[in-house]
């Protein structure tokens, strides 16, 4: 039933059952050693909580630290595109509040007036 891929898919539950009753024998990266000397492509399925901590992805910064008002320190993810011309820091600026940047953009890039702005603000649009 197994020999032949095609074999496989069409009997897959039977080999799924098989599969999970001989991977529960053995820990994770006991099956992960074994298949790597036998040169198996695989990898494990992480939890979160062990990606959080996996050593390269600290290294690229791919899990990072930002300032929240509300919520303190919280991790987010990185950047996933990598170039040497930018600079990768494990941390990022704070999150800027709700409307924090309304004067800046309004009255600064779109010309609206500071007395524009406080009638919007007034009137709850802003």
């Amino acid at each position: 039933r197994f020999t032949t891929n095609k074999l496989r898919t069409e009997h897959i539950d039977a080999l799924n059952c098989i599969l999970a009753e001989i991977f529960l024998t053995r820990k994770a990266q006991d099956w992960l050693n074994l298949f790597e000397q036998v040169k198996l492509p695989c990898a494990p399925i992480n939890s979160v909580e062990h990606v959080m901590q996996d050593p390269q992805v600290l290294a690229r910064n791919m899990i990072v630290e930002v300032k929240d008002s509300i919520a303190g320190t919280v991790k987010i993810a990185g950047n996933p595109i990598k170039m040497t011309s930018v600079a990768e820091t494990p941390t990022r600026e704070k999150v800027p509040e709700v409307g924090e940047h309304n004067r800046e953009i309004y009255g600064g890039w779109l010309g609206i007036s500071d007395s524009e702005l406080d009638q919007l603000q007034r009137e709850g649009v802003i």
